[in-house]
């Protein structure tokens, strides 16, 4: 399965990979519901926050309301399901699952439109 990288050196922080992840998925320019997150720690250093798709998926097995599943290998989560309880967001380990309030819980597909569009090629995707 194929796992987005973050090449922290080069990434600008421009926040291009969020703008295009939620217009792709919620047909909105807000940073705020991307699936990945971009924060800059400090003048040449960015750090993304990204569900990894781990192997424990603690997530999907601590979900109270089946929102959560694996579909082909990806984690999935199901927004007609998930009654934003927030429970997913609490296991997750890599703090790779976001919330808000118009969505719910989100989560990265590693679908790779973000890897697509970065302008500076700071996003990989690899095996």
């Amino acid at each position: 399965m194929k796992h987005l990288i973050h090449k922290s050196d080069i990434c600008s922080g421009c926040q291009t990979c969020q703008m295009i992840c939620t217009f792709t998925f919620f047909k909105v320019n807000n940073p705020k519901k991307a699936r990945l997150e971009i924060d800059r720690i400090s003048d040449t250093e960015t750090r993304m926050t990204v569900c990894v798709q781990c192997q424990e998926r603690p997530c999907l097995k601590a979900c109270p309301e089946g929102a959560i599943t694996e579909v082909n290998g990806s984690v999935r989560i199901n927004s007609k399901k998930c009654t934003s309880c927030g429970i997913c967001i609490d296991v997750c380990p890599y703090g790779g699952i976001k919330y808000h309030p118009d969505t719910g819980a989100i989560i990265c597909i590693q679908c790779g439109v973000c890897v697509e569009n970065c302008p500076v090629n700071a996003l990989e995707m690899v095996e």
